[in-house]
């Protein structure tokens, strides 16, 4: 019982001290929206992911160039020894 006798007494001590700390304060103001700072705009490597245009077109590059070898001109020439009438 004494530790709520006194408990109480604090509590009135620290709820009236409150009270008149807070008419001494400064008037409110408004204050101005800041964007907050997030850590993945502070990144070395920004995050970009390529559209599917990208992608393919990169492939495309990727793959080598078709390039036909010059004719044998020997299979026309032959009489059907190679396997063409």
């Amino acid at each position: 019982m004494e530790r709520a006798n006194q408990h109480a007494e604090t509590d009135s001590f620290f709820s009236s001290d409150e009270a008149s700390s807070q008419s001494h304060c400064k008037p409110l103001k408004l204050t101005e929206p800041r964007p907050p700072i997030l850590e993945t705009s502070l990144r070395a490597r920004p995050t970009k992911i390529k559209s599917s245009l990208e992608l393919e077109l990169e492939e495309f590059e990727k793959i080598p160039k078709f390039k036909a070898r010059p004719l044998n001109k020997k299979i026309f020439e032959s009489k059907g020894d190679l396997g063409l009438l």
